[in-house]
């Protein structure tokens, strides 16, 4: 299920998962356009929600969960105990679902939704890789 319409989220609501992107691909990791403009829509399915990113230049649609934008895979490696003591069971229902999936908990996934206007890529739709391999492809 989608929520809205891809557009530029610079408010408190979407601004996180903006600055994300942006900070992450300065690049579109399909394209190689080097000012995507990145706009986001929010989706949801029965296993997790998601955010969806279209590059503005080539109309490429990546996506990451929630629980990865927010940092809960990287909740994971804290040891801190008040931190444990008040996101346990988020942190185990990302735990599941990513372990249900063959993902490393501990590691940010981005999907590959669709390749646009993209003539030929590495990857398919529907590709889940990780953020460190895909944001060093180009």
């Amino acid at each position: 299920m989608d929520f809205g319409t891809f557009k530029n989220r610079r408010g408190p609501l979407g601004g996180a998962a903006q600055r994300f992107v942006e900070k992450n691909f300065p690049v579109c990791p399909l394209c190689g356009g080097q000012d995507p403009e990145w706009t986001l829509k929010f989706s949801a399915d029965l296993s997790d929600n998601r955010v969806n990113f279209r590059c503005g230049c080539c109309g490429s649609v990546l996506s990451v969960t929630i629980a990865d934008l927010s940092g809960l895979s990287a909740l994971s490696k804290n040891k801190n105990i008040l931190i444990k003591a008040y996101t346990w069971q988020a942190e185990a229902l990302n735990a599941v679902n990513k372990t249900l999936k063959g993902k490393k908990v501990s590691k940010t996934y981005i999907r590959v939704e669709s390749i646009g206007e993209v003539k030929w890529t590495d990857y398919q739709i529907a590709q889940e890789v990780p953020l460190e391999d895909i944001c060093t492809a180009r």
